[in-house]
């Protein structure tokens, strides 16, 4: 769910499985994204270049199994990451610092 003009974009258990066509449609002043509960298995290269101002990124309980290092590449003032129940077996120090 979606709630424009707040910072915040609520897009939990809504069935996503191509993470690129859901952030074409998020606002660039989104502050707050929970993605949690859906079918991602993959963050493409430069996914989060519009949203340079995102603090809260939750992408829990998805079908990410392994990060190659650049995923979160532009998000320079995130405080919270949160990626657990995810089926990860390998990331790199440079997947996560971006």
């Amino acid at each position: 769910m979606f709630y424009p003009g707040t910072g915040n974009m609520w897009c939990s258990n809504q069935n996503i499985a191509n993470l690129t066509d859901v952030l074409s449609k998020i606002p660039d002043n989104t502050t707050k994204l929970n993605l949690s509960k859906n079918k991602i298995n993959v963050i493409p290269p430069g996914s989060w270049s519009h949203l340079s101002g995102l603090k809260y990124l939750d992408m829990s309980q998805n079908k990410l199994a392994y990060l190659k290092g650049g995923e979160f590449r532009g998000l320079g003032v995130l405080n919270l990451l949160n990626l657990t129940r995810n089926n990860i077996y390998t990331s790199t120090l440079v997947a996560l610092m971006g």
